[in-house]
């Protein structure tokens, strides 16, 4: 009986580390939703933050993208985070970029962008939270949080 625990023990564990990689240092953010990981560029699953500008692509400022960018800095920039990928999603997107939940600690800032009103809900592709980040969503236009106060629509 104790090996047939042992072995589903060891299982769900190989499974869930199929879903995670080990904790790593931010070295840069890039924008309210992109950030880099060691040599991995980061694209924080079911959010979209106000693009900054991007000359060589035609990009022009949104509204609020300074405030989300500094705000995923200040939280992250230099600290150790941890990388859950979504079994729905996948590990990459079209652009090469690792699909990725960013834990701070018990903090989830993927989470943690849409309710400041920092980042949007992004409902174009399923994902785990789907539910979750819609409903932080709505909270955040309710109570006018960042840029559902400041920007307009």
């Amino acid at each position: 009986m104790n090996l047939i625990k042992t072995f589903l023990l060891f299982i769900l564990f190989s499974f869930l580390s199929l879903h995670a990689l080990a904790d790593e240092i931010v070295t840069r953010i890039y924008d309210g939703d992109t950030i880099r990981v060691n040599e991995n560029k980061i694209r924080l699953i079911g959010i979209n933050a106000p693009e900054k500008e991007w000359k060589e692509k035609g990009i022009t400022k949104e509204c609020y993208s300074n405030e989300a960018r500094e705000y995923l800095a200040k939280q992250l920039m230099g600290q150790k985070v941890k990388l859950i990928y979504d079994p729905i999603v996948g590990r990459t997107d079209k652009y090469g970029r690792k699909l990725a939940y960013v834990y701070l600690g018990k903090r989830l800032l993927n989470a943690e962008m849409i309710t400041q009103g920092l980042a949007r809900f992004y409902p174009y592709f399923h994902f785990e939270k789907w539910n979750y980040f819609e409903k932080l969503e709505q909270e955040a236009q309710k109570h006018n949080r960042g840029l559902w106060k400041t920007c307009k629509p």
